[in-house]
């Protein structure tokens, strides 16, 4: 990931878009416009026979849809969003003010509203029977204990984790297969000892070894388990919807014939 200290969020479509918004309003005004309030904004344009101004907000605009993204939660990006609940002002939460508009990185959201750090130590931890990022008392656990969170099915695990040197932590982690990178929160480093963090770090994860990156601001007081540390160490994951669980086990031992 790199230097934490240097900005990693941008996007020229969303940024030209506000540029051109600004022009028209106060440039916190037009950091919350929602996306029907911008087309609004378009066809009052033409209707009063600015075309160019018009046409150049409408590309901004296609641009910055084009570039809207819908992947996995780890990519740091910055993008115009919609907020169900109405446009400057209204609800839902979208930067500074509240309404819904086009987010920058310095106001979106974090896009986990439904899990947080206080969630994860109080009511996680208590259906979990343990303590998030609490000394662990062995350095792996098979199967993991785990739990399926909340009306997004949030899968978590709870999953003893050291750096070379330090004594293990559990962290409860998200599992995100749609992430191939693995990211401890600023909370979790602070439980391992790690003041500083500029690149990506070696550690051990339930006894397997991996690679973690600070997570970023979108997410950062969660934990992320990406697919590497699950393809290199040939973890295999058992979801069960009826029971809301996750399982996680270990690769078996190649089996040996006899002779």
């Amino acid at each position: 990931m790199g230097d934490i200290s240097k900005d990693p969020f941008s996007s020229k479509p969303a940024t030209r878009l506000q540029e051109l918004l600004a022009r028209e309003m106060p440039e916190e005004d037009a950091q919350r416009m929602s996306i029907a309030e911008v087309r609004t904004l378009i066809a009052r344009d033409q209707q009063s026979g600015r075309t160019v101004d018009a046409r150049d907000l409408q590309t901004a605009l296609d641009d910055s849809l084009a570039a809207l993204y819908s992947g996995p939660i780890d990519v740091p990006i910055q993008i115009p969003y919609e907020d169900v609940g109405g446009g400057r002002g209204g609800g839902g939460g979208g930067g500074a003010g509240g309404g819904g508009g086009i987010a920058t990185h310095r106001t979106w959201p974090t896009y986990l509203t439904d899990v947080n750090h206080k969630i994860l130590s109080g009511e996680i931890a208590k259906d979990m029977g343990l303590k998030h990022l609490a000394p662990a008392a062995a350095p792996a656990l098979w199967p993991p204990p785990s739990l399926m969170y909340g009306f997004a099915n949030r899968l978590i695990v709870c999953l003893p984790t050291s750096t070379l040197r330090g004594p293990a932590v559990n962290i409860f982690y998200l599992l995100d297969t749609g992430s191939p990178n693995t990211y401890l929160s600023s909370n979790a480093l602070n439980a391992l000892g790690v003041e500083v963090v500029t690149s990506s770090m070696s550690v051990i994860v339930n006894g397997l070894q991996d690679h973690a990156n600070p997570s970023p601001a979108h997410h950062s007081d969660i934990s992320l388990l990406g697919m590497r540390w699950f393809v290199a160490n040939g973890v295999r994951i058992e979801v069960d919807p009826d029971t809301r669980s996750v399982t996680l086990r270990p690769r078996q031992p190649a089996a040996t014939s006899s002779t």
